[in-house]
């Protein structure tokens, strides 16, 4: 059974306190699961005969919150790089026609030079579109460019959330 000098309250705290300096959108999400809170079934006993079954909802015990905020941490740390890497790959391996002109009138001479396609096995740039084309004011938001993490990155990212897993091991 491991020993600390803290509780899951006070590791909870310092991560909070940590987190809402250098990053508030992300403790925020964090705050949204923890507040979300587990669902159990009960049973109450209604009558000699009949049980009343139910859901409900309840909320998280210090060390079970501190384990969600870490998984929240972990997904945006490590699996959003692992996400993007894995679309990255994939896209590498796709063809991209050039784009169509918007007034063709259906004319099959375009559609037949739009076969022509290319960047097969070259890296393609991953991006999210923050403000879409049928948007109908334009604010020209630039896309948020998705980059990819090192092989050396992931590891030590790994590295770092299992000895953040064992100081936060309380069972």
């Amino acid at each position: 059974m491991p020993t600390h000098d803290y509780t899951p309250r006070q590791a909870l705290d310092l991560l909070f306190g940590k987190m809402a300096d250098r990053f508030p959108e992300l403790l925020r999400r964090m705050e949204h699961a923890i507040d979300a809170g587990k669902d159990v079934q009960e049973e109450e006993v209604t009558s000699r005969r009949r049980v009343r079954s139910f859901r409900k909802n309840v909320p998280y015990t210090d060390e079970e919150a501190l384990g969600v905020a870490l998984a929240v941490l972990r997904a945006h740390l490590i699996e959003t790089r692992k996400f993007i890497e894995s679309a990255a790959t994939e896209f590498t391996r796709v063809d991209v026609a050039p784009p169509k002109r918007r007034e063709s009138g259906g004319d099959d001479a375009e559609d037949s030079s739009r076969s022509r396609v290319y960047g097969r096995n070259e890296p393609k740039k991953v991006e999210i579109e923050v403000e879409p084309e049928t948007v109908l004011e334009k604010r020209d938001l630039p896309n948020v460019s998705l980059m990819t993490g090192t092989g050396l990155e992931m590891k030590s990212l790994e590295a770092f959330f299992h000895q953040l897993q064992e100081l936060t091991d309380f069972a």
